[in-house]
């Protein structure tokens, strides 16, 4: 339920607030926080913007009490534009706040006012060249009750800086820029120790190098010094525009953006700087969700020094989708080390831009943000958190991250003047209260006490689940229940169930998903009334016991909190399945163990007395168990038999045959013994024509072997030559030709038979393994003589070359 809170500035607070919140705040559309500040143990104040549903920003200013209950909330009564920029404490009572107003078009005045945040009353002071875009950035409140104003000029592009003492008199006002750059913005101002004032800021050149600087400055408005400082690796990288600054308790300085890494993922970056404006370090700290190990984007918005010396880094991570924003406060040490880190999650989106000690040992963060996703509306954000920057327990689902620090290649150099300016003054409009609406991020959180289910339940008839049930959180923080039965088997008519048939909230009542709307009049007792009639029933013959779950979970829109969960045993009125084997062997020297597997049974007596659900036995007999479950007792016997076996041997067998034959494995075979290959071919008898390492698994009743056939191949094939042949046409060795065995050789093929002379020339040559040579060379009979052969032929395994000579006689 959100808050309406109608007030003038000076109405009293109507609200305790809790000890640590995430707050959200809401005037009139898109509201943004720019700066916050603690004026006394009773007084916060939140300035920042907000635009109407005509697209129109005004100024807004948010007074709280000094638990963040909203005592008032004004704006600038103005009909054109204001934005609300920047804010300083001048007393416990009154404070500064920079603005600007928009008289025409995009051109900007800037505003100063001094507010007391009691009674209401407020002075303005303004100034602004007519037609020169003018914008306040930063506030520092002086030690003489003034302050200091940065921020620039839009038309002009520079920078400007303006004291007022504690009346609004202006002590001096000055320019500031850096020759040749497009524009010069001052950022953030901080009060030095010795009195002086530290500026930072961005600037850009005409040729697009870009980067940050620091101005340190006298209280009589004098430039002392001022250095720029970038991205050797990226002169180019563009800032944000929303740098920030902090002095250490040290005398360091620290500045806080956002870096482009090369691949165009933002990160939250850090320079460390001396007090004399040397650059020390440029850190980079990348978040990473831890599941999936990829960085996100995101940038940083404001910095608060530590009294240890450290400082508080805040800013904001895109969450997984990248459309909705996480806000983050990062603890660092002196030399901006990593220390600790903590995330402010809402299903919408939270952008923290600074925060301060609370004075109690906690801090006050601030920012923007939206409970819910959706409606493109953020609200001011304020959160209170404990000495470790949480808020504590949530109840919430979170995201898992870590953070991881590099640092970065970063230069400086000496730049910039200072010049005097003299802008004409006007009155400001003055202040009026408007509507503020509040609400918390209250994850719900509902407590509920189960029946005793701890022992099986024997199904009758309905019968409720639920003790008690209360809720932990505040009763608005609930505005759905939803009930959900997980295990019911299919068909079953398993249902849940709550009596109350004339409530309109209930969905899905006599199913296994049951949903409650809780409406804004019902009380928490009601509530409550309402869970504790939570029943369990079966249409019809409950079939298939065991194991039931029940999740209850909590919603309040979009904030969701992790489920409740109990279980539950049902058994069913029927016959218990008791799977114990009928006959079952012993092998000698073992144990068997016999398993019931029985579902929702509570007592279990074996024959020898042993009342453990499983049995281990280790002689032959017959074993008796009677099982007892919620419903009724029955019984099973298993005979246990001695197995007759004996051991099997291993094997280790080799067979050799020759090329093209294959090989018949017809092992002897035994009726007890069971055979399988493990290749999966069937068996015990095989026939196998590849070679290769073949194991037959062989098994009894109670032992196991192997038999490892090792089958090989060879070349058996031989061919027989003469030494020498007469062709004389008497049929008597008339050709030659080679002659293989008609057995051994029946798998060669590819046959290639050459015959070459004394001189290398071929006179005969065939691929027809059943023709020869006559002797006769180009048609006439070849001399007598030695003459050389060559035989080449696959044998199907590899090509087998043979040469030899032979004697050719007439």
């Amino acid at each position: 339920m959100r808050h309406l809170t109608y007030l003038l500035l000076f109405c009293p607070a109507l609200l305790i607030g809790q000890a640590t919140f995430q707050r959200y705040f809401e005037l009139d559309g898109n509201d943004v926080t720019r700066s916050a500040v603690m004026l006394s143990p009773d007084r916060l104040v939140m300035v920042g913007s907000s635009q109407d549903s005509n697209g129109l920003t005004h100024c807004a200013i948010l007074v709280l009490d000094g638990e963040g209950a909203l005592v008032s909330s004004a704006t600038i009564d103005y009909p054109l534009r204001t934005m609300g920029e920047a804010i300083a404490r001048q007393s416990d009572s009154t404070f500064w706040m920079g603005a600007w107003r928009s008289p025409i078009g995009i051109v900007d005045d800037w505003v100063v006012y001094r507010v007391n945040a009691y009674t209401g009353e407020a002075t303005g002071f303004g100034w602004g060249a007519e037609n020169v875009d003018e914008q306040i950035r930063a506030m520092e409140a002086m030690p003489d009750g003034g302050v200091t104003v940065v921020g620039n000029t839009g038309d002009l592009n520079e920078a400007i800086i303006s004291r007022l003492d504690a009346d609004g008199n202006e002590l001096f006002r000055k320019g500031f820029s850096i020759p040749g750059n497009l524009f010069t913005i001052f950022t953030d101002v901080e009060l030095l120790p010795d009195g002086d004032l530290l500026t930072a800021g961005q600037f850009r050149s005409e040729s697009s190098f870009s980067g940050y600087f620091l101005a340190k400055i006298s209280a009589a408005g004098e430039l002392i010094w001022s250095r720029q400082y970038n991205d050797e690796d990226d002169p180019e990288q563009v800032p944000s525009g929303a740098i920030s600054l902090c002095v250490l308790p040290g005398g360091n300085v620290v500045l806080a953006d956002r870096h482009v890494q090369p691949t165009g993922r933002k990160s939250p970056l850090a320079l460390l700087i001396n007090s004399d404006g040397t650059l020390r370090s440029a850190n980079r700290y990348l978040v990473i969700l831890t599941s999936g190990g990829t960085s996100r984007p995101g940038f940083a918005q404001g910095l608060r020094a530590l009294a240890d010396g450290g400082f508080l880094l805040f800013g904001a991570i895109s969450s997984l989708s990248e459309e909705n924003e996480t806000g983050f406060a990062i603890r660092l040490g002196a030399e901006a080390e990593l220390r600790d880190w903590q995330f402010y999650e809402s299903p919408g989106e939270n952008t923290i831009t600074g925060g301060f000690p609370d004075g109690s040992g906690g801090f006050w963060l601030y920012g923007h943000g939206a409970i819910c996703p959706g409606g493109g509306n953020d609200d001011f954000l304020l959160l209170r958190t404990n000495e470790n920057l949480e808020v504590a327990d949530e109840n919430c689902e979170v995201t898992d991250r870590t953070i991881v620090q590099t640092e970065l290649n970063f230069r400086s150099a000496s730049t910039g003047q200072l010049f005097d300016r003299d802008d004409p003054r006007f009155t400001p409009p003055p202040l009026m209260a408007v509507g503020a609406e509040f609400e918390d991020k209250i994850c719900p959180r509902v407590e509920v006490v189960p029946q005793d289910l701890s022992s099986a339940i024997c199904y009758e008839s309905p019968f409720r689940l639920l003790e008690s049930a209360r809720v932990l959180s505040a009763a608005e923080s609930v505005t759905t229940l939803g009930i959900l039965l997980v295990g019911a088997a299919a068909g079953a008519g398993e249902f849940l169930r709550i009596n109350d048939p004339g409530s309109a909230i209930i969905t899905g009542n006599g199913t296994t998903e049951i949903q409650l709307r809780i409406s804004e009049s019902m009380s928490q007792d009601e509530l409550v009334a309402l869970l504790s009639q939570l029943e369990y029933g079966i249409m019809g013959e409950l079939t298939d016991g065991g194991l039931r779950s029940i999740r209850i979970g909590a919603a309040k829109a979009c904030l969701v909190a992790p489920p409740i969960e109990f279980d539950f045993i049902i058994v069913p009125n029927q016959e218990q399945t008791i799977n114990l084997p009928q006959d079952t062997l012993l092998c000698p020297e073992d144990t068997l163990v016999l398993n019931p597997a029985t579902v929702g049974a509570t007592d279990f007596r074996w024959s020898t007395g042993v009342t453990t659900p499983m049995l281990t036995v280790s002689q032959p007999g017959t074993y008796g168990l009677t099982v007892t479950n919620a419903c009724r007792r029955d019984s099973a016997v298993a005979t246990v038999s001695e197995a007759e076996s004996r051991s099997l041997p291993d094997e280790e067998l080799r067979e050799i045959i020759c090329l093209g034959d294959s090989l018949n494995f017809n092992p002897t075979t035994d009726p007890a013994v069971s055979y399988r290959w493990e290749d999966g071919a069937d068996g015990p008898a095989r026939t196998f024509r590849e070679a290769g390492i073949y194991t037959l698994l062989k098994a009894n009743a109670c032992y196991e072997a192997t038999t490892t056939l090792e089958v090989c191949f060879q070349d058996c094939c031989l061919i027989y030559y003469p030494n020498a042949f007469s062709p004389n046409g008497d049929g008597v060795n008339d050709r030659f030709m080679p002659a293989p065995s008609p057995d051994d050789c029946r798998a060669i093929t590819d046959w290639s038979f050459h015959i070459f002379n004394r001189w290398g020339a071929e006179v005969f040559a065939t691929e027809d393994r059943f023709s020869g040579w006559d002797g006769s060379f180009r048609e006439r009979p070849a001399e007598n003589g030695v003459y050389v052969f060559e035989l080449r032929y696959f044998n199907g395994r590899e090509t087998v070359a043979q040469s030899g000579s032979v004697m050719l006689l007439r």
